[in-house]
């Protein structure tokens, strides 16, 4: 009889409702879903626990959600019966609590495992933003995660080398678990002639100027999905280039996949990621993949095989674009290589049993019949 309860820590500040709002619930939902469907319950520790209430009630399987404070969370484990919980953080940020939260349910008599995963480096991230004297407390947060672990569970082997080379102490295991794409069906979508797409906050790390400022003197139209910041200053910037910019704001995820499916080259010149998951989406819809060979983003795409990699460069992004626009016979190689790449390697269910079985190494008892596909 399963007796072990998943202790899903949100990101810190984050929450059911913030994903609802941000139009990526689905997305984000299904690994929870899929890992929760092998316990005998989930309890979602969120930082808006009385409107995630009604929302965790609409899911599948349906959470118990509790806030950060440790003791709700216990007691939210002991109301579904469980002798012992995993605790598993969505990103790096969140550790702190998910610790005291482990302590916690091991004071009161549940035999608590510690689990820290995260889709990027905090550290590593601070450090290339703003020089490593600035990241002092991402790296607190990722001793503190190495010093109370059972694991460390990163989406890339050089985001976890980078954690392990900086905290000072013990280290825990580490396993590289890659970001997942949901599948969609496979659609019969025409796609838009000269249309390059790219997705991301509008902040320096995206590097959205260079991509403007590569497609001056190209005859395509380029859409930009995304807020932020800097979006006054790069609209000035594609009229001064007489560059044919369409800032279409925020998208819905759905919305989102859809201009992926229908773009001509999804481009994405960033400076660091993690390990994207818009790329792979985009490569998962079929589309012909432009990337920077930079941190977290060189790495997701075999160049001529699965899509291009270009260097950092005005001129080579440029002449990647170019290559691409003018040869549709690649763009539907390179797409139908990419596609089949993320459904035999990368799909929800294949990356969410991998992560179980680390589960199952470490604390036993899991259920091992396969997950349902509900969350997605």
């Amino acid at each position: 009889m399963q007796n072990t309860a998943l202790v899903f820590v949100m990101t810190r500040g984050m929450s059911l409702s913030a994903w609802r709002e941000g139009g990526v619930l689905g997305r984000e939902w299904a690994m929870p879903a899929r890992l929760g469907a092998a316990y005998r319950g989930v309890v979602v520790v969120s930082w808006d626990a009385d409107s995630d209430r009604h929302i965790a009630s609409e899911l599948d399987p349906a959470p118990v959600v509790a806030g950060p404070d440790a003791d709700e969370v216990v007691d939210a484990v002991q109301r579904l019966g469980c002798e012992r919980a995993v605790v598993r953080t969505n990103q790096f940020s969140g550790a702190q609590e998910a610790a005291a939260i482990s302590d916690s349910l091991k004071h009161r008599g549940i035999d608590a495992t510690l689990i820290v995963r995260g889709g990027y480096g905090l550290g590593l991230f601070r450090t290339l933003t703003d020089g490593p004297e600035s990241a002092s407390d991402e790296r607190a947060e990722e001793s503190l995660a190495c010093k109370h672990a059972a694991a460390l569970i990163g989406t890339t082997q050089d985001m976890l080398d980078d954690i392990a080379d900086h905290p000072p102490g013990r280290v825990p295991p580490r396993f590289v678990v890659p970001n997942y794409v949901v599948p969609r069906p496979r659609l019969h979508r025409e796609r838009e002639q000269r249309v390059v797409f790219s997705a991301g906050r509008l902040h320096p790390q995206k590097r959205t100027d260079m991509l403007i400022r590569a497609c001056s003197g190209l005859d395509t139209r380029l859409v930009i999905a995304g807020r932020g910041p800097l979006e006054g200053e790069l609209r000035r910037l594609a009229d001064e280039e007489g560059v044919d910019v369409d800032f279409c704001g925020h998208l819905d995820h759905d919305e989102l996949r859809d201009r992926m499916a229908t773009c001509t080259v999804y481009a994405q010149v960033s400076a660091y990621e993690g390990h994207p998951k818009t790329v792979l989406e985009a490569m998962g819809e079929g589309a012909a993949v432009l990337v920077t060979d930079t941190p977290g983003l060189g790495s997701v795409v075999r160049h001529g095989e699965t899509g291009l990699v270009v260097g950092s460069e005005v001129d080579s992004i440029r002449s990647g674009l170019r290559q691409l626009l003018g040869d549709g016979g690649s763009r539907r190689r390179l797409g139908e290589a990419a596609r089949t790449e993320i459904e035999t390697e990368l799909s929800i269910d294949i990356i969410a049993e991998r992560e179980l079985a680390i589960h199952r190494d470490l604390v036993g008892g899991i259920k091992k019949e396969p997950a349902s596909a509900a969350g997605s």
